[in-house]
């Protein structure tokens, strides 16, 4: 194990506190004694154990800020290496910020502020989950918690404006949740459908109101539906799980007539900004380079087949095909990774790419993916639209066996989470690629794979691709998803994937301007076969593979010539 000694631990203590502090700092005392706010307090011994990963069980009233260096240099807590927290003298605690003070976007939010200034009352980019509660809810308890977590996050009370064209936000002080409650026990059931539609589908104002409601609907004792909608501004899925985990807390302790339990600051969007700012300065040219060499070669992108004519303008009219694994095959996909020394994403991944380059008719696949953006531990519970797609692209061909394209396309996959912090719009603009009306530029298909760490066996991600056949305990209510037909679809193709007690579940949303539900089904039937290959046989080649619904133009013109000579040998006849 690796010491550091207790002077340097100690420099980077004192570092770590002048950041946030303006008094003179005593080691010799313990680090209540310099602040007198509680909630600051907090927030600082938050990041000096995730800054050094210490556990929760050390008292830090008792033990002096030299006690402390002492305890971390003899336990072999050395502070991971990070360039850029040295730089971080902007990285304030939350009670430093000035009211209505502007704070510049972050890139994935300010692209969703763009396509949300394009059409202010479009509803393409409304995030609506519904779950159905299976127990009796208290209307009031529920509304209090959901404001102690408006309370808590800086996003979900800001609202976004800009000058000039040049997006912003600013965070109010307090907020009142919209938040309504709607006893439908003796709603008819088209009555039910049509209101949960129309609040799901209901645009948000972004310059006036936080872009967040909850809307709760009793249909009998043992049945309340929960609906949250989220603008995709300040909603993505590591938000969505943030949420429902501290809410996970709340609910009961609010329902019991308790105290909410001790619960550390709330990770601010207002940190991440900064600390975005001042990696993008020490790494962005380095992480430019490599996507300019990874991107210089394709100027297209291949195309799905498709009888349909494609429409000249975006977004399109979507459907959804839900699709699961029926056997368990997730021990397998994950004994194949660690074969290859890399993540079960990438072998997901791959999979996928063979469809492609089978479907396409091509060796060289493409498709996007959206990187988390949360890379810094200290900012893992930001809440806010922080991915950033990144454009993952393979060498393919048919000699290489399935095993082989795992190892080729996980090199692509480690060097795009090495360098997923360039933010995606900046890629286009350096790039600039021929700009087509009827699709964005690179983007095609889209896979992403869903997770959801502390809740068992990942089942919140099945509330998010609406599989009702898992349920969940949340606040002590158990708890399952309700699918909802998202009308919109800003994709060609998008494979969301989940992992649930072993198998592959996932959705497919589709174009339904470009494809039919025969296609998607021989799509999604593809994609599972190839897993369950990858799991059986990983020495099968690509060449051997035989897909049930893969009509490329390779296949359809050898199909062509076949009709063709029999015609001909009819003809003679």
């Amino acid at each position: 194990m690796k010491y550091a000694p207790p002077s340097t631990v100690l420099d980077q203590l004192v570092q770590l506190l002048s950041i946030a502090l303006v008094t003179e700092i005593d080691v010799g005392k313990p680090l209540h004694e310099h602040v007198d706010d509680e909630a600051l307090f907090q927030q600082l011994q938050k990041r000096i154990r995730r800054r050094f990963s210490l556990d929760d069980a050390l008292d830090f009233t008792t033990h002096t800020i030299a006690d402390l260096a002492r305890h971390i240099s003899t336990s072999g807590h050395v502070a991971r290496s990070d360039p850029a927290f040295n730089e971080l003298k902007k990285f304030r605690p939350v009670e430093g910020w000035r009211e209505n003070e502007k704070f510049p976007l972050p890139p994935g939010m300010m692209g969703m502020w763009f396509l949300y200034a394009w059409s202010p009352r479009t509803t393409e980019y409304l995030l609506p989950n519904i779950v159905e509660i299976l127990a009796p809810v208290s209307p009031d308890v529920m509304e209090k918690a959901w404001q102690y977590l408006v309370d808590r996050h800086a996003a979900l009370r800001s609202v976004y404006n800009h000058d000039d064209g040049v997006p912003y936000f600013t965070v109010r002080k307090q907020h009142q949740l919209d938040f309504s409650w709607h006893d439908a026990t003796k709603w008819e059931s088209v009555d039910f459908d049509n209101r949960l539609k129309m609040e799901a589908s209901r645009p948000f104002d972004l310059t006036k109101r936080p872009p967040i409601r909850i809307c709760l609907f009793k249909r009998s004792d043992e049945s309340n539906y929960l609906l949250i909608v989220g603008h995709h501004i300040v909603w993505d899925f590591a938000s969505f799980v943030t949420i429902l985990q501290e809410l996970d807390a709340i609910y009961p302790a609010l329902a019991k007539g308790e105290d909410i339990p001790n619960m550390a600051p709330a990770d601010d969007l207002r940190d991440y900004v900064y600390w975005h700012k001042e990696r993008m300065d020490l790494i962005g040219e380095k992480q430019w380079r490599h996507w300019s060499k990874e991107l210089r070669d394709i100027k297209t992108m291949p195309d799905l087949p498709t009888d349909k004519q494609r429409p000249t303008s975006f977004p399109h009219r979507g459907a959804s095909f839900r699709f699961g694994s029926k056997s368990l095959i997730v021990p397998q996909l994950k004994v194949m990774a660690q074969r290859h020394n890399c993540t079960l994403y990438a072998v997901l991944v791959t999979a996928l790419m063979i469809a492609l380059a089978k479907y396409c008719g091509t060796e060289n696949p493409v498709l996007t993916s959206l990187m988390n953006g949360r890379t810094k531990r200290e900012l893992q519970s930001v809440i806010g639209y922080l991915v950033n797609p990144v454009i993952l692209s393979g060498k393919l061909n048919n000699k290489m066996t399935l095993s082989d394209a795992v190892e080729q396309i996980s090199t692509s996959v480690k060097l795009a989470f090495a360098n997923q912090d360039f933010p995606f719009q900046q890629v286009v603009e350096n790039l600039s690629p021929e700009r087509r009306e009827e699709r964005p530029p690179f983007q095609q298909t889209l896979f992403v794979l869903q997770l959801s760490e502390g809740f068992e066996q990942n089942s919140l991600a099945s509330i998010v691709v609406g599989d009702a056949h898992n349920e969940i305990n949340i606040g002590e209510l158990p708890l399952k998803g309700v699918y909802y037909e998202d009308p919109h679809v800003q994709f060609d193709l998008t494979v969301a994937v989940t992992l649930i007690d072993g198998r592959v579940k996932g959705v497919l949303k589709y174009s339904q301007e470009l494809f039919d539900e025969a296609f998607v089904n021989g799509f999604a039937d593809d994609y599972l076969h190839i897993l369950k290959l990858m799991a059986d046989n990983p020495n099968s080649l690509i060449g051997s593979l035989h897909l049930s619904g893969c009509v490329n133009a390779e296949y359809s013109n050898a199909f062509n010539d076949i009709v063709m000579n029999l015609e001909h040998t009819f003809n003679e006849l």
